[in-house]
C-alpha cells in the first residue's frame, strides 16, 4: 500500500513538474526513457509519483529536456 501524507505530495508534485516539463519539450516517455538509459516503464512510475527518485536521476532528466532542477527549501 502506498504511504500518505507529507511526503506523497512532494512526490507528486515533482512527478507532475517532470511530466509537464516533458510535455512542453514534446517528448514521449518512451524518447526520454531512451535518453536517461532507462524504461518507458520507470518513466511511467516517476510521472504517477510512484518512483523514488535520486537527485542524480532527477538531474539526468532535468539534462534530457535541456533543463536544469531546480531545489528549494521554504519554511514557514
Amino acid at each position: 500500500m502506498r504511504r500518505l501524507g507529507k511526503d506523497s505530495e512532494v512526490e507528486l508534485n515533482v512527478a507532475y513538474e517532470i511530466m509537464k516539463a516533458r510535455e512542453a519539450a514534446k517528448v514521449t516517455q518512451g524518447e526520454l526513457a531512451r535518453r536517461i538509459k532507462s524504461t518507458q516503464q520507470t518513466v511511467s512510475r516517476i510521472e504517477q509519483g510512484g518512483q523514488n527518485l535520486t537527485l542524480v536521476t532527477l538531474a539526468r532528466i532535468a539534462r534530457a529536456l535541456k533543463g536544469s532542477p531546480q531545489i528549494r527549501i521554504i519554511t514557514t
